[in-house]
């Protein structure tokens, strides 16, 4: 009698453990929640615009790499990738980007650059600096003209 009860007990506790076991299981599935894959942030479009006069656009993300061409300051460039490490150039640390140029590739550090992720904004920006950019312009050539007048 005392073998059947354990016999009995032990099949219970068995039915038991399988049957709260599938239940878990079915609760846990039923709570799965299957999301959109996305992008790395540095594989997300951004947008940037040049806020100094001609940095170098380079074929590589290095100080001493090829120079492809110099972008004027307001120009807006899209930014495609960002290099994974921080770098060191001119003692200013930062990231190298990669950016399109209208349909130019290359690689500029980025103190050279002021990051949006709206084109709107980009471009108000950019008009901000080319402002900016005349009249300080205009200022130095009034102030070249007095230096040669005296």
């Amino acid at each position: 009698m005392k073998i059947k009860l354990k016999f009995i007990y032990f099949f219970l506790l068995i039915f038991f453990i399988i049957n709260c076991t599938d239940k878990n299981k079915n609760r846990l599935e039923n709570k799965l929640v299957l999301l959109k894959e996305t992008k790395k942030q540095f594989e997300l479009y951004q947008w940037a615009v040049i806020n100094q006069e001609l940095p170098r656009l380079r074929d590589a993300p290095a100080e001493d790499a090829k120079v492809i061409n110099y972008l004027n300051i307001g120009t807006v460039v899209k930014i495609l990738k960002i290099d994974d490490k921080i770098s060191k150039f001119n003692n200013e640390k930062d990231y190298w980007y990669y950016i399109d140029y209208d349909g130019e590739k290359g690689w500029i550090f980025g103190t050279f650059l002021e990051i949006y992720n709206n084109y709107d904004e980009v471009m108000k920006r950019c008009e901000e600096l080319l402002i900016i950019d005349k009249k300080n312009k205009e200022e130095n050539k009034e102030k070249n003209k007095e230096k040669n007048v005296k």
